[in-house]
């Protein structure tokens, strides 16, 4: 598999558990619980990195002799679409997507601005128009930082980061692909309705959703609970599953928390989106003119 390595200013706003404080854990054992829209598995992608992180994961690299460090995986922009706005890639980020959750997909153009509470002023403005997102910051000076842009040909998509190609994503009848014009990097092939794999070299990793359940290679279990009220998240072990998240919401909320009620609560106005993990002052999105 090809690993992106290249910038992407983050979205994520994760605290160590151990240091601050879970959710109210009254708020969420009182909470006037919605019907959660039914799983699915849909093989698609996610072009700009407009996401919340449920999982991300890690990994640790070499400094020097005596140092190491750990980062994050890289966003990939193929993945699956599993409902309710929760979107799972390739290189294994469990993720909320924002233009789900704040309805951009229906919309040709639209400006985004992301603000963390305790510092309104250090924010970041999203302009989508003509296929192109630009990033602007806040500061002494506001500047253009970069253009993300999508050409669109046929059933190919081709990425770009300012006028440097970066990718191409196309499909047929049977497979989705992410490459460039000399060869392909990854793809989602179709088995059968429901059942999709991708194929690293001499194995495979597969997805299928079966009911209600939802299995993430040999890797995660995604759930929908009987009546629909609540999705559980779990990791799969060598001797048995255990339980990563919960997520639950009403009509204006959504809480995604452990075992512990470590997690995070999304707040959904009419055109604005506030996030915080535990009891953190968090991030909000609003839509500007």
């Amino acid at each position: 598999m090809k690993k992106l390595y290249f910038f992407i200013p983050p979205l994520a706003f994760l605290l160590l558990f151990s240091c601050a404080e879970p959710l109210n854990i009254t708020e969420i054992k009182e909470l006037q619980q919605t019907t959660l829209d039914p799983l699915n598995l849909k093989p698609s992608m996610e072009l700009f990195d407009l996401r919340i992180d449920i999982i991300r994961q890690t990994e640790t690299t070499r400094v020097d002799d005596s140092t190491t460090e750990q980062q994050d995986v890289p966003y990939h922009p193929l993945g699956f679409d599993l409902g309710n706005g929760l979107f799972y890639d390739l290189n294994d980020n469990l993720c909320l997507r924002i233009d789900y959750l704040m309805d951009l997909n229906n919309h040709k153009t639209w400006k985004l601005k992301r603000n963390f509470v305790r510092k309104p002023r250090n924010g970041t403005l999203y302009s989508f128009r003509n296929d192109t997102l630009t990033f602007e910051y806040d500061g002494l000076f506001r500047k253009r930082k970069f253009d993300k842009h999508v050409e669109r040909v046929g059933d190919s998509l081709s990425f770009y980061y300012g006028k440097r190609e970066l990718f191409s994503i196309w499909e047929d009848d049977s497979s989705m692909y992410y490459g460039n014009s000399r060869r392909v990097w990854d793809e989602i092939k179709t088995e059968f309705e429901g059942s999709y794999y991708v194929p690293w070299g001499r194995r495979r990793d597969t997805y299928l959703i079966v009911d209600q359940e939802i299995i993430l290679d040999n890797k995660y279990r995604v759930l929908r609970n009987e009546d629909g009220t609540c999705i559980e998240i779990l990791r799969i072990g060598r001797r048995q599953d255990y339980l990563r998240f919960t997520m639950i919401r009403d009509g204006r909320s959504i809480y995604i928390y452990n075992e512990s009620f470590y997690g995070m609560k999304l707040e959904l106005g009419d055109q604005s989106l506030k996030y915080a993990w535990n009891q953190s002052p968090g991030i909000w999105f609003e839509r500007v003119r």
